[in-house]
């Protein structure tokens, strides 16, 4: 191989090693958490969606969770108006009762939403927990895609198949909360999910 070449790619090598990659060369990986896998990439209507962060979700380690977006957020104002579409994706790395999952996430997202916000979120909160409910049980490997399109509302998605729509426009919003909050439902699960790119 020519010198010109060699040297770059020798050059990369030795970043890698030293741990010091750009964001952006980091996240080419799947990142793996127990036996739960995130793809680097999601294409989501026309748009690529990169793994913002992902984690343990250590106040119910029964599952992990990912966080796609167009552009990098290192705080929860940043993931909060990201723009284009954004997939908030759950991985069960052990059965769970859909309705204990959603009851869960349903007192995570009262905890973090300001009491005036809170009414425009309950139509959309309901709707989840209906759909959730569908769903007895949520089996080791299965993944749940909460999925955001802007102009079309929130969709969910058990195992690639489309369970139900959510037309509610604040809804997202109050769904990342209950993740990326002052309250979070785990504080360590946050700072993972906010890793813009360097998880490892």
């Amino acid at each position: 191989m020519p010198t010109a070449v060699l040297r770059p790619l020798l050059a990369l090598a030795a970043l890698a090693v030293s741990g010091t990659l750009p964001a952006a060369v980091q996240a080419q990986e799947a990142v793996r958490i127990e036996s739960a896998t995130f793809e680097p990439h999601v294409l989501m209507v026309g748009h690529k969606l990169r793994l913002n962060g992902a984690g343990l979700n250590g106040s119910n380690k029964g599952n992990a969770a990912g966080l796609y977006l167009v552009k990098w957020a290192r705080s929860t104002a940043e993931a909060l108006e990201a723009p284009g579409p954004r997939r908030l994706q759950i991985r069960f790395i052990e059965p769970q009762e859909g309705k204990a999952f959603g009851a869960a996430l349903s007192g995570a997202l009262r905890a973090n939403v300001p009491a005036q916000e809170l009414p425009d979120c309950l139509p959309g909160l309901l709707r989840l927990g209906e759909l959730l409910a569908t769903r007895k049980t949520l089996a080791a490997g299965d993944d749940l895609n909460l999925d955001f399109i802007p102009g079309q509302g929130t969709f969910v998605d058990v195992k690639g198949q489309r369970i139900g729509q959510i037309d509610s426009k604040p809804f997202y919003g109050c769904l990342l909360r209950a993740y990326l909050g002052d309250k979070p439902m785990d504080g360590s699960l946050k700072t993972a999910l906010l890793a813009a790119g360097k998880t490892k």
